[in-house]
């Protein structure tokens, strides 16, 4: 996934629908670095990024940047001009480990005049005074916000993986029931941090996703669990799971596997066994899961995921109109630490006492 805000922003009002859209299908030839552009010819897309900072003095903290677009109408008008027919909506947050502290920041825009655009060629990107922009292989990411900023340069660890079986991350039954789907697994993270007004050095480690889509998810999904793992030993997994009214998971959910030397492997749900352990008592109406148990026999993975901080909840009502948990974790085994990870739980509710 990844990120996967995705029903959300095709509730959107909008005169078309995504068969006035190019859909995800199998077979895609990724181009890079042109395909970390934008592709206006999909309804949807997003640059999501998350992450784990540390401080000269230990300080933790997890961070997230992401920029959604989304289509009012197939022929792209991407200018500054008053008739663009884009919207575009920004959700970042800063977690302090210290703290326990979870700051959201989120904003949208239409574009006029320059305040948010994509660029058709490379990556490099903007709305307001968040920006990303790829140059000699580097990713700089910078974001400033009333609560938090950052200033960080990321660079990839390991090539690009493209999720999915040939190509391409199913997502349900349908034809378009799909996304091109892109990750940098292992980026290393300098730069600054501000917080309370003080500026710190940081380091670190990140993930990047994007997806571009034309379609809904299945019908019959009410939510997900994605995670985004990176362990000690250089490996990487990805693994999203859909979930249905009653809370099983769907058979559309799926994950990658990445070696130490960058070569990725496709999971399916039959490879995974995953089983809830613990949930958080309940944030904001919400309750969330704490931790899970995850076994991959067929690559000998047997661990545990505990999430770091119950209120990683991001309530983002003045954009996307969904609420959801971003926040990091960390993994174990037998009360040792295996690596970190990046949690994104949707569609849980305290009506439905954790069903969904």
């Amino acid at each position: 996934m990844n990120k996967w805000l995705l029903t959300a922003l095709l509730l959107i009002p909008h005169v078309s629908s995504a068969k006035d859209y190019t859909c995800a299908k199998p077979g895609y030839d990724y181009q890079l670095p042109k395909d970390l552009a934008a592709h206006p010819n999909y309804k949807i897309e997003w640059w999501y990024l998350t992450g784990h900072l540390k401080t000269k003095q230990g300080a933790e903290y997890g961070f997230q940047w992401t920029l959604f677009r989304n289509s009012l109408s197939p022929k792209a008008k991407l200018g500054n001009a008053f008739d663009s027919n884009q919207i575009y909506f920004f959700h970042s947050a800063l977690t302090d480990l210290q703290k326990n502290k979870h700051s959201f920041f989120e904003d949208r825009s239409r574009g006029f005049m320059g305040e948010a655009k994509v660029d058709l060629e490379t990556l490099n990107h903007k709305i307001k005074n968040a920006t990303i922009q790829m140059k000699d292989g580097i990713i700089h990411l910078k974001n400033k916000t009333p609560l938090f900023a950052y200033d960080l340069k990321l660079k990839p660890e390991k090539p690009a993986v493209y999720h999915g079986k040939n190509n391409v991350s199913l997502k349900g039954p349908e034809p378009c029931n799909a996304s091109q789907y892109i990750s940098y697994t292992r980026l290393n993270v300098t730069g600054t941090l501000q917080t309370s007004l003080k500026k710190q050095k940081v380091t670190g480690t990140a993930w990047m996703d994007q997806e571009f889509s034309s379609s809904q998810l299945s019908k019959k999904a009410v939510g997900w669990d994605w995670f985004s793992i990176q362990m000690n030993n250089n490996t990487e997994l990805m693994l999203y799971f859909l979930r249905d009214q009653k809370g099983t998971y769907l058979p559309y959910s799926s994950g990658t596997f990445v070696n130490a030397k960058g070569k990725s492997q496709h999971l399916e749900l039959k490879d995974i066994e995953i089983k809830k352990l613990e949930d958080w008592p309940a944030q904001k109406n919400q309750i969330y899961p704490k931790s899970w148990s995850i076994k991959i026999k067929k690559l000998e993975l047997d661990f545990i995921v505990i999430a770091k901080l119950p209120n990683s909840i991001n309530n983002a009502q003045k954009s996307t109109k969904t609420t959801y948990y971003e926040g990091p974790a960390e993994i174990t085994s037998q009360s040792q630490n295996l690596g970190q990870a990046y949690i994104e739980l949707s569609g849980y509710s305290q009506d439905l006492k954790g069903k969904l």
